[in-house]
């Protein structure tokens, strides 16, 4: 795998821009889970792993039985 130079102020604008929480839970149940996957580990790479963090509980709670993030909802587990 090669390595790429992203200038730092792209790479904050992608950050701050895609790490938006309302627009991860508007957008994250649509994704697949590899898209879901890819998109939060770039977010980690490029510095931002809250915003990877965001993403990736986003779609997890999207996710339907059988799919590879499915977390079964709160109300429902065994206390």
């Amino acid at each position: 795998m090669s390595t790429i130079t992203i200038p730092a102020d792209v790479a904050e604008l992608f950050a701050d821009t895609w790490g938006d929480q309302q627009l991860a839970y508007d957008i994250a149940g649509s994704l697949t889970c590899t898209e879901a996957d890819v998109l939060a580990e770039l977010l980690a790479a490029l510095g931002a792993p809250d915003a990877a963090d965001i993403w990736a509980d986003a779609h997890a709670d999207e996710d339907q039985p059988g799919d590879a993030h499915y977390r079964e909802p709160a109300d429902s587990r065994n206390p």
